[in-house]
């Protein structure tokens, strides 16, 4: 029989992996196989050899070598004992219909590292074959390096032919910073805050930030730094020549109450407290800036009271939890007074549900009262009111250890009048 096997890589022929960490994938290293004459011939053997590694030469390491995965086409290859794979070589093979299985034997050859394969029977070749070789990503402790892999065809009655594939491994010098982000994006001065990122092949990762650069162990991936003032920061990641940065801001901001409010589909109560510190929910400290808490956990009818410390300023926050007959009518009620040195800041937020149907409020007034002063303030009346707003008012001379005491927020809720309904007060 006459002819010859062409062999083709699909994909290259090159092995290229990261020199920092081990990636979990591997690679597949396919090879196309096609023979140029008409008559197929049958297959008894298939062999690669690996250069195992030397001193000098470290290409291979046999403990990756011992995980290679082997595919002839859809079949996946049986590794079997060395002496299973002996007595499979010493029968006699027989063309037959069907697939066969195929069936490998890995072992060491002075400096080779062999891997051959069998079929179960002799096995006629397709038009064309595609074998699989799925490898390890780091196949070699060598930054860089070459090797040819020896990959033979034994044909029954004729002489094998071989094909000589050369796999490189070159220094990976990519790199990327693919995430850099604050734990928190804004913080009370002289707090300290974790600078969290991802970066990918890093050899040199530096830190810069108001015009101070400093070099961070590679092999980290975050770094506390303590916020004096709004400071943009930015993480530098090195490879050889190639470089990879991206930013990130963390904002020094006064105590902001970002949100309080009795969520009934959910029945929680929600907070997020913006740079504060000593957060309390009806006297009980909550260590969470933000959350929910559930609430069957408070009393109807009663307000639930947020207490947080920020730099020179603290605040206090009452959110009304209606009782049941209450919950048609009012979505949202809260009270919030912001202390400042020598003021404070009231603000008012009320939404309800639309003044429309008869089981909803037809009109409600609210007022404030200054029992510092015994003085009694309209803020908003009358059927014009609207379904939801807000209103601030600034406050001089109000005690402040005292002021949630002293300022009290009374809504008046007017029902619709169809003789079956009354209206109710609310006070926080």
């Amino acid at each position: 029989m006459e002819g010859t096997f062409t062999f083709e890589t699909v994909g290259g022929n090159k092995l290229i992996v990261s020199d920092s960490q081990a990636s979990p994938a591997k690679n597949k290293l396919e090879i196309k196989v096609t023979y140029d004459q008409n008559e197929e011939p049958l297959i008894s053997q298939i062999e690669y050899a690996f250069p195992a590694g030397t001193k000098g030469k470290d290409f291979a390491e046999l403990k990756n070598l011992r995980q290679i995965e082997f595919k002839i086409d859809d079949w996946t290859v049986v590794d079997v004992s060395k002496e299973e794979f002996m007595e499979l070589k010493s029968q006699k093979k027989e063309k037959r219909s069907g697939n066969a299985g195929w069936y490998a034997c890995r072992f060491e050859e002075e400096e080779e590292f062999i891997y051959a394969l069998t079929p179960g029977e002799a096995w006629s070749m397709k038009d064309q074959q595609i074998m699989d070789l799925m490898m390890e990503n780091v196949v070699t402790t060598a930054a860089e390096g070459a090797s040819v892999i020896r990959c033979t065809v034994g044909i029954l009655a004729e002489d094998p032919q071989e094909y000589g594939l050369e796999i490189k491994k070159e220094r990976d010098h990519t790199v990327k910073v693919q995430d850099f982000y604050p734990e928190s994006g804004c913080a009370l001065s002289g707090e300290q805050v974790r600078l969290n990122w991802f970066a990918q092949n890093a050899q040199k990762l530096f830190l810069f930030s108001g015009g101070v650069k400093k070099e961070i162990d590679p092999s980290k991936s975050s770094e506390v730094v303590t916020v004096l003032n709004t400071a943009e920061y930015t993480l530098e990641a090195v490879n050889g020549e190639k470089k990879d940065s991206r930013k990130t801001l963390i904002q020094v901001l006064p105590l902001c109450l970002r949100q309080f409010w009795a969520d009934y589909e959910e029945e929680k109560i929600k907070w997020d407290v913006c740079c504060g510190k000593h957060i309390k929910i009806n006297d009980i400290s909550t260590s969470f800036s933000s959350g929910s808490a559930n609430l069957s956990d408070y009393t109807p009818g009663l307000p639930v009271v947020l207490t947080a410390e920020g730099k020179n300023t603290s605040v206090e926050s009452a959110v009304y939890y209606g009782t049941e007959d209450e919950r048609i009518d009012i979505v949202h009620f809260q009270k919030t007074i912001t202390f400042y040195k020598g003021f404070q800041i009231l603000d008012v937020l009320w939404k309800l549900y639309e003044l429309k149907s008869k089981n909803t409020a037809k009109s409600i007034r609210i007022v404030y009262q200054d029992r510092e002063r015994n003085e009694l303030y309209d803020i908003k009346g009358g059927e014009n009111l609207g379904t939801e707003g807000s209103w601030q008012q600034i406050l001089t001379g109000t005690e402040a250890t005292r002021a949630g005491e002293n300022i009290l927020v009374t809504m008046y809720v007017e029902r619709y009048d169809d003789g079956a309904h009354k209206g109710y007060q609310i006070t926080i």
